[in-house]
């Protein structure tokens, strides 16, 4: 990821313009149609995915549920997975959108549900690009909520 350093005026600026850009791309993406098994091959974080956390969004329904783009290595090379916490139910939904055109438009690989002792409270993981336009981010549902949370693209 490029970084630009910024100061004074010029950095209000660019901030309001990300800060709407990303606004923009997250209401505007839309998914393809994709299931699990679209990203099957791609590579599964350990048991207990280790990596830090880029992005966070709060899930509404409260409980404190939030949906995290986590990014990490494995095999050797970085990738990003979604991952939901909080105290979750058996209907809340996760996954994790890939593009490789910026944003305007993408795969999702999902969703999962969460909630069970056995079933994973992550994503199979994608690997990050050289590529500028290679980007991803993480999205949720709340049982019982009828839209969508999306981290910002990264």
């Amino acid at each position: 990821m490029k970084h630009i350093r910024l100061t004074g005026a010029a950095s209000v600026v660019a901030a309001m313009s990300l800060g709407l850009a990303s606004l923009a791309s997250v209401a505007t993406a839309p998914a393809a149609s994709a299931t699990v098994a679209d990203c099957a091959d791609w590579p599964w974080p350990s048991s207990l995915p280790h990596g830090s956390v880029e992005q966070q969004r709060t899930l509404p329904g409260g409980d404190g549920k939030s949906i995290k783009l986590v990014v990490g290595t494995i095999n050797g090379r970085q990738a990003g997975w979604a991952v939901i916490g909080g105290i979750t139910t058996s209907d809340d939904l996760f996954w994790l959108d890939v593009s490789d055109d910026g944003g305007k438009s993408n795969m999702q690989c999902g969703p999962f549900w969460s909630g069970g002792p056995s079933q994973r409270w992550w994503t199979p993981a994608n690997y990050s690009s050289s590529q500028a336009s290679h980007v991803f981010r993480a999205c949720g549902r709340v049982k019982g909520v009828g839209f969508d949370v999306c981290t910002s693209w990264w």
